[in-house]
């Protein structure tokens, strides 16, 4: 189950690190990750 949890703590970094190096406004970077933070907190209720 850690290996699980390390494995997705992982590509919610890379996604991430994706966002910032997209060529996007600030507003919308700061958008996705909203979403992204979103994801990872119902993730670890479920």
């Amino acid at each position: 189950m850690l290996d699980k949890e390390k494995r997705i703590e992982k590509a919610f970094k890379l996604i991430a690190k994706f966002i910032d190096k997209c060529n996007l406004s600030e507003t919308e970077k700061r958008n996705l990750k909203g979403l992204l933070m979103n994801i990872k907190s119902r993730m670890e209720e479920a």
